[in-house]
């Protein structure tokens, strides 16, 4: 199990790109089927909205996100409504996004699911340190295409970097070497 311990070893891990469409939502399928056996130690939301079918911008087909049984998940009330698999709610969130509140929800049965969680990466934050409360380990979030700024792992505790389908185990940058995970 040593990709899902280092993995772990991460309260978050963001997957970011330089560009769209640089396979961001590919990378993170391939964590989900890579720790599918051990979901109940993650949780999985995104800042914007993941998991679309069709690209808004460049209106290209997209993969979805298929979340693991047994995962916990974070997206707004509207997205709840419309995922596709079983789950039980474990909290509606008093934070308020443009899509609703935030439902926290545990997948009964593997499916697929819109992700739109936290506004912001203070919203992102306070999420990530109130998975703990539900025994998260580790916090998966798409954060989508970011200009990818060596301050940025120090906001997350890893980062996935997609870059038209290359992994890197490695980021280095300014004298420093972030760990990446993938």
């Amino acid at each position: 199990m040593g990709f899902v311990d280092d993995i772990s070893d991460y309260r978050s891990l963001a997957i970011v790109g330089l560009e769209k469409n640089t396979g961001k939502t590919e990378c993170l399928n391939y964590i989900l089927r890579r720790i599918k056996d051990s979901a109940d130690r993650f949780a999985l939301t995104s800042i914007g909205i993941d998991g679309e079918n069709r690209d808004q911008v460049c209106q290209t087909p997209k993969p979805e996100i298929i979340v693991p049984e047994g995962m916990i998940f974070v997206t707004s009330e509207k997205h709840y409504r419309e995922r596709r698999l079983v789950a039980e709610i474990m909290e509606i969130d008093d934070h308020r996004t443009a899509l609703g509140r935030l439902v926290i929800a545990r997948a009964k049965t593997s499916g697929k699911v819109l992700l739109s969680g936290p506004a912001d990466t203070a919203g992102l934050k306070s999420l990530i340190r109130h998975m703990k409360d539900f025994g998260v380990r580790t916090t998966l979030s798409g954060f989508g295409f970011v200009p990818f700024k060596p301050g940025v792992p120090h906001r997350y505790g890893g980062d996935g970097l997609s870059d038209g389908g290359c992994c890197f185990r490695e980021y280095s940058g300014i004298g420093e070497t972030y760990p990446l995970c993938l």
